[in-house]
Parts: C-alpha cells; structure tokens; sequence
C-alpha cells in the first residue's frame, strides 16, 4: 500500500493525533515563561492574574487545536457514512 493511499485510509486518526499534538503544543507556548503560583495572602493581583493566564493559556490550545479536530471528526462521520452504504 502507498503511503498516499495509508494516510488517505486514515486521514481522520492523522488529524485527531494532529489535533492533540497542537493542543499540547500551544499549552505549552502559553506558559513559555515559568511563572511561580504566589503563595503569599497579600499577593492576589498576582494570583489573579496566574489564574487568567492559565485560563487564557487553555483557551488559545482550543482554538489552535479544534479546526483540525472538527476535520478529524468529519472525515470519520463520512468515512463510516461510505462504508456502510449510507445507512444507519
């Protein structure tokens, strides 16, 4: 089997294994500066603002990763559509 042909037989577990890879990725980017969580009572701007960051961080991943996973999940529903014929 070519390669072309493997990758088009798989294509929806290349892009969800794609799609992991980006969220993993894009989390890691967004805290490419290791900020310790303050500990400190005093300190809850900080604390904050740590907390908006990892949430902020979480969000970016998403939306790096979701398109391809949205093709992953497209190409399996019509993969399994064509392989029983259309029929459910």
């Amino acid at each position: 089997m070519s390669p072309y042909r493997w990758m088009m037989n798989n294509g929806a577990g290349i892009l969800f294994a794609t799609s992991l890879l980006l969220f993993a990725v894009s989390l890691a980017g967004s805290f490419g500066t290791p900020r310790p969580f303050p500990s400190e009572p005093g300190q809850s701007p900080e604390r904050l603002m740590f907390l908006l960051s990892l949430v902020g961080g979480l969000g970016t991943a998403v939306s790096h990763s979701a398109l391809t996973f949205f093709g992953a999940c497209f190409l399996y529903r019509l993969d399994s559509a064509w392989a029983s014929g259309g029929k459910k």
